[in-house]
């Protein structure tokens, strides 16, 4: 298939790039491209710009999808364009795309619609701003209305920067500047894709505004970036989209314009953990998009066409455990007055890059005309390339750049690579780590907030976000998450707990089958949720997958993966049964045809009330201390069972909640729960529980029901339901193949 990516930045590069991996693709188009896409094979400049004409192009090549990457073509409407023509295309619409085109529509859609930020005044009189800012005096700041290309907004140490700013911004007819109460805090990139309905939230990034060191300067489009940012904590990633980019999708589609396309959301992070919104993007930034895509190991080429369709809630996402780090080089005299049309010279070959030197994509470079490889490159802009390294080393990033990529008078400044880098060695944890486990908090922290968001929409209620912390010194480091509700429309009770721990020795429970890694440090993460529906015929459903991993001393890092799922006793029904089997198997089946029957049978045996001589449920599947064919294997097998629980679970709930019962019914399902807590609080002692709960006990109430009968005589009356239910549903089955 043909795809066409609008744009000739830096960001569209690494879209082209990472678009021609994908498998239906044969060729990408970049229009208009720059020296940087014309020269990388299996991309095709197109000499234009105009909307019409691209929409042109775009039918006589019958390209299957378009993305468009930069702001200017969004504001002037070409996404309302190519859809009127029937064209697919990626992007907000115009009247969407003014939560980046005009600030003043982005405060009072934030204000309208409950979303925190900063407080702020908009002004088109010089002379009331200069009021306004001699009332409250500074730090403030003043941004320009319209678009700026990320240089638009001045943040105004003393007074006298903000009266500067007011008198260059308010120039020309019809100018406008949003001036308002400075935000103290740490920066971040909150970067999602959404489908008018559903998000998918991309890896976090953070990038580096100011030109010089110390957040000092003015500032500029971005001088670097890196992913994953440890400032986006799971509290803290939870509150964003809670707070922020669920209602901002929502509030879009109340006002009548339904958001499609990237949303990016530049956050301001204080001490708290409390996120309040700098700006938004109705795009990928750039250069966090060249770190982000550098990561992200899914088929974009898919993952834009389930976007185009509505269907984003079918995606799971797959992300590269490296760190991504990005570093610009800048023309002499950026961002004020930037120098145009000297030569590049040094850039490394294509044998060099091959070796490990960084990935580079082209922003703002010149191609020589009618040559498909230029033997001169000239740059036209400000910010000429980036460079993207998988690595996450900031000199190996900045060595080909400073010796080998650029004239001496182009060497870039030391802050480029060196600023991103510092600012997230700053909250790494004491415990060194022999692996790299960012992306597996990653997926589980996106799982979480999946599982939260369609749980939600389901029951109705909001719930309730407890984040916490332990810190340095103490048997455990780390954070968590725990995601609770309490007598919602569809669940009496139910909690999703995310945590991430780490600690300076195994516990004695922990190494009781593992003499060898007896006091060995660890880390351990992992996601796990209980939910106790209302109605009596929605069965309860336990979920968890989970990481725990050893580090002997002189020995390679151990690994385990754990997860699974099951469904408690409930009236049987076959229908159910059969679906939940068969997603669970469905899910396993890459990983071999012997893996469903093996860990079902694993599911019925852990679950077996052996006191009682009576299964719990209608079972599941259950995996512990899986390490069978590596790392990767085990982590691909971990999101294939945490991406099937909403597919297997939700139907369930949506077939059986509105079925009419009775205090019978209600009764039985008190039983049902005693059931459930005598094994979990009684009998299942297993490890992983308390490392996963970070060591809280609070964790224990997430899984507690609200109503419990808990008699030990208890038995069916023979031929009710229920009796059939323990005589003959119950018993080993494979519900797959039935």
């Amino acid at each position: 298939m043909k795809v066409l990516v609008i744009g000739g930045g830096g960001r569209e590069h690494a879209l082209a790039w990472k678009l021609k991996q994908c498998e239906r693709v044969h060729i990408v188009f970049v229009a208009p491209g720059n020296g940087g896409t014309a020269a990388d094979p299996g991309l095709r400049n197109v000499p234009i710009t105009d909307p019409a004409r691209l929409a042109d192009f775009a039918a006589a090549e019958k390209v299957a999808l378009t993305v468009v990457g930069p702001e200017a073509p969004l504001a002037a409407g070409v996404v309302d364009l190519f859809r009127a023509r029937g064209l697919r295309i990626f992007g907000p619409t115009q009247a969407a795309a003014q939560l980046e085109s005009s600030k003043a529509f982005a405060k009072e859609f934030m204000q309208r619609h409950g979303i925190p930020t900063a407080l702020y005044a908009t002004f088109t009189d010089a002379g009331a701003a200069h009021a306004h800012v001699d009332r409250h005096g500074a730090p403030i700041v003043v941004k320009a209305d319209g678009l700026a290309a990320g240089k638009g907004v001045v943040v105004a140490m003393i007074a006298a920067e903000a009266h500067a700013a007011i008198d260059h911004m308010l120039q020309g007819e019809g100018a406008r500047v949003v001036i308002e109460d400075f935000m103290a805090g740490e920066e971040a990139s909150f970067i999602v894709m959404c489908d008018g309905t559903h998000v998918v939230s991309l890896a976090t990034s953070q990038d580096h505004k100011r030109i010089f060191e110390g957040d000092q300067g003015p500032n500029t489009g971005g001088m670097g970036a890196y992913s994953p940012a440890p400032v986006v904590t799971p509290n803290v990633h939870a509150r964003v989209m809670q707070d922020i980019i669920l209602p901002t999708v929502a509030g879009m589609a109340k006002d009548g314009a339904p958001y499609t396309g990237f949303l990016y959301a530049g956050l301001m992070i204080d001490e708290q953990g409390r996120p309040r919104t700098v700006e938004f993007n109705c795009r990928l930034g750039d250069p966090e998009a060249q770190v982000i895509l550098m990561r992200l190991k899914s088929d974009l080429f898919d993952l834009l066409m389930h976007a185009t369709e509505g269907t984003l809630d079918q995606v799971a996402l797959q992300w590269d455990r490296r760190v991504a780090l990005g570093v610009v080089m800048a023309a002499h005299g950026y961002p004020a007055t930037p120098r145009s049309g000297d030569a590049i010279t040094g850039l490394p070959a294509a044998r060099a890059r091959a070796a490990g030197l960084p990935r580079r994509h082209h922003a703002g470079r010149r191609p020589t005309a009618h040559q498909r490889r230029p033997r001169a490159v000239r740059h036209r802009a400000g910010r000429i390339g980036a460079a993207g390294t998988a690595a996450g080393a900031a000199g190996r990033a900045r060595h080909p750049f400073r010796r080998r990529a650029v004239a001496q008078r182009y060497r870039p400044p030391r802050h480029q690579a060196g600023q991103p880098a510092r600012c997230s060695a700053r909250r790494r944890m004491t415990v060194a780590s022999a692996i790299d486990t960012a992306p597996v908090r990653e997926y589980l922290l996106g799982l979480q907030a999946r599982i939260v968001g369609t749980l939600q929409a389901e029951d109705g209620k909001a719930f309730l976000s407890d984040g916490w912390q332990r810190p340095a010194g103490g048997k455990l480091e780390g954070d968590g998450l725990s995601q609770l509700v309490e007598e919602g429309g569809l669940l009496e009770r139910g909690g999703c707990n995310f945590s991430h721990v780490k600690g300076a020795a195994l516990p004695p429970s922990a190494t009781q089958h593992r003499a060898e890694l007896a006091g060995a440090p660890f880390e351990a993460l992992g996601v796990s949720l209980v939910m106790h529906p209302r109605c009596p015929y929605v069965p309860t459903v336990h979920m968890n997958v989970r990481l725990l991993a050893a580090f002997p001393a002189g020995q390679p890092a151990v690994t385990w993966f754990g997860g699974g799922m099951d469904l408690t006793p409930y009236y049987g029904f076959e229908e159910d049964a059969r679906h939940f089997h068969t997603v669970c198997r469905d899910a396993l089946a890459p990983f071999g045809a012997d893996k469903y029957p093996r860990f079902k049978r694993w599911c019925d045996d852990y679950f077996f009330l052996k006191h009682r001589n009576e299964p719990r449920g209608v079972g599941g599947i259950f995996f512990d201390d899986f390490n069978e064919g590596g790392f990767d294997t085990g982590f691909a097998m971990m999101r294939a069972v945490g991406d099937a629980f909403l597919p297997a679970y939700v139907p369930i709930t949506q077939r059986r909640r509105d079925t009419p019962y009775g205090e019978r019914e209600r009764d039985f399902q008190a039983y049902r729960r005693g059931r459930y807590v005598e094994f979990n609080l009684v009998w299942d002692r297993g490890t992983h529980f308390g490392l996963h709960g970070g060591g809280r006990t609070e964790s224990i109430l997430m899984s507690m029901p609200p109503v419990v009968k808990w008699r030990y005589d208890w038995r069916p009356e023979p031929g009710t339901p229920e009796a059939r239910l323990y005589a003959d549903f119950l018993r080993p089955r494979d519900w797959a193949a039935e």
